[in-house]
């Protein structure tokens, strides 16, 4: 299996580290940590002058978790449940809708029932 984690180090000795797992969310295991750390031992031996992490999107739609943090930005200051409901539910059904919900789901199920056979509950 290749590495989550890539070291690009461009010729201003900028160096690129880039995290894509989007299966495990890019959750910082130990093997994911470790690789973090061999790529910035990597970069600092090629005399980078500058390091800047980035991440690939954890399997996420991008249109999706923005339309999700303006309705909650949006949705922080109501008070009455009506109004919150109003706002929330068209935007539930619209990412209910969105590509790749429903396989989205069916992963979820999969580790969910993957993780209860390794902890050898029904």
């Amino acid at each position: 299996m290749s590495s989550p984690v890539t070291l690009n180090v461009d010729d201003d000795g900028v160096a690129r580290v880039h995290l894509d797992d989007a299966e495990h969310r890019n959750a910082l295991s130990k093997a994911t940590s470790d690789a973090l750390a061999h790529v910035i031992d990597d970069a600092l031996a090629r005399d980078a002058g500058a390091i800047v992490l980035t991440a690939a999107p954890p399997g996420r739609d991008r249109e999706l978790v923005r339309v999700t943090k303006r309705t909650l930005l949006e949705s922080a200051a109501l008070t009455d449940a009506d109004a919150a409901a109003d706002a929330g539910l068209p935007v539930q059904q619209w990412s209910m809708d969105r590509p790749g919900f429903a396989d989205g789901i069916r992963a979820l199920q999969a580790r969910i029932a993957r993780a209860r056979d390794e902890r050898g509950e029904p």
